[in-house]
């Protein structure tokens, strides 16, 4: 195997953790041949240095720690780094628990102090756009006893 490639593969990993699918890229850009990416993407993983279901347990938990992402939030960044959508699916059953309405109040009273004094409409059109349910938008406006849900 012509370590060229794997040489540039490391380094790129050393900057940040990459999916197998953005380092691809990112090789056959940089004019590799396809068939030593290929080579060179195996070796990566037989190491332990190119790993995507740990990558996108990963990502996981830190928009979900953040609690100010929504599921479909969350889904959207890992499918843009290109993993799986049967490991993000595998991930979202991990992490079922995910309280979406405690995000979308987190979000909140993040955009405004006082979200209980702005105009509902606002606030849920705010949240459908972040990515949020009209269901998770119900449940947010009951935890800030919104009287019009």
């Amino acid at each position: 195997m012509s370590e060229k490639p794997l040489a540039a593969a490391v380094k790129m990993l050393s900057l940040r953790l990459h999916s197998t699918a953005e380092l691809h890229c990112k090789l056959l850009a940089k004019g590799y041949d396809p068939a030593e990416i290929e080579r060179t993407l195996g070796e990566l993983q037989r190491r332990g240095y190119l790993n995507d279901a740990a990558l996108c347990d990963m990502i996981y938990r830190k928009y979900h720690a953040a609690c100010m992402h929504s599921g479909r939030a969350i889904i959207a960044r890992l499918k843009a780094r290109g993993l799986d959508d049967a490991l993000i699916r595998a991930t979202m059953q991990e992490y079922a628990d995910l309280d979406e309405s405690r995000a979308a109040l987190n979000l909140l009273y993040k955009r405004y102090r006082n979200p209980e004094e702005v105009d509902p409409a606002k606030w849920m059109r705010y949240l459908a756009g972040k990515g949020f349910s009209y269901e998770i938008i119900r449940q947010a406006a009951k935890l800030l006893n919104d009287p019009i849900m």
